[in-house]
């Protein structure tokens, strides 16, 4: 083992002992310097059991990605990943990568096993599709592509994914959670106009759309348009039977607008 596996091996012990007693933030922080660093494929398979150690199963997901990147051939890899992506429910992206375990490896041990999660799956991802409002032949593919914006944006990777929901608004262009992710995307990057127009076209599409009625106000109240912002927070105030989801929007709209506690 030469110096660099044995500096991993040491660090990843300091992971552990951070993690066990208790240090959960500083353990994180050193494996992803380490995720960071980290360049052979056995030693990058070390860092990223540790996050699935640490029971970080978002962590431990991009850092599948990263080693199937380096080691496409790895049935066992992409397996993983496709757990990775139940557990944080991209069922979507989970089916796809069931599929291309089934059409790559017919002969695998666990090929019948598989086959049985991913027609399972089928069952369960109808009513998905229902809630995103998909309908076509390529619904599968267009909800993968919307849970792998939502990941983007989770790690804080902006760029990427607009690009990403600028390649699913040029196939589906009504879909309606792209076009509130382009809203905010749109609004992170400095592009006012289009975050609000984005988010007008929710609502031509979906008057009653808690995430538009929200972010509008917002946006309308931070341009100045103080008139048409409480208009839209009266709108998202007035929904009825929205549940959880309404009330956190509604939530997080009044403490942007500085009302929180109004």
């Amino acid at each position: 083992m030469n110096k660099r596996a044995l500096k991993l091996v040491s660090e990843l012990k300091t992971v552990r002992w951070l993690y066990a007693r208790g240090d959960h933030a500083e353990a994180l922080a050193l494996t992803n310097r380490l995720f960071e660093q980290t360049r052979g494929v056995r030693g990058l398979a070390q860092v990223v059991n540790a996050y699935y150690d640490m029971g970080n199963i978002e962590h431990y997901e991009r850092g599948l990605q990263r080693l199937l990147q380096s080691a496409p051939d790895d049935p066992e890899l992409l397996l993983a990943l496709a757990g990775a992506y139940l557990h944080n429910v991209r069922p979507a992206l989970a089916r796809m990568t069931f599929q291309r375990f089934l059409d790559c490896w017919p002969r695998h041990a666990r090929f019948a096993d598989v086959e049985r999660e991913a027609r399972s799956l089928d069952r369960d991802l109808g009513e998905y599709f229902q809630s995103l409002r998909l309908h076509g032949a390529d619904r599968l593919e267009l909800a993968a592509m919307h849970e792998e914006t939502l990941a983007l944006l989770e790690r804080g990777m902006v760029a990427p994914a607009r690009i990403l929901s600028d390649s699913l608004l040029e196939r589906a262009p009504d879909f309606v959670p792209a076009l509130n992710n382009a809203s905010q995307m749109h609004w992170m990057e400095g592009r006012a106009d289009r975050a609000i127009e984005a988010a007008r076209r929710v609502l031509a599409l979906d008057a009653d759309n808690v995430h538009a009625l929200g972010n509008l106000a917002r946006f309308l109240h931070e341009g100045g348009e103080i008139k048409q912002s409480e208009s839209m927070l009266e709108r998202l105030r007035a929904l009825e039977g929205g549940g959880e989801v309404h009330r956190l929007k509604l939530a997080e709209t009044l403490r942007h607008l500085g009302l929180a506690n109004l």
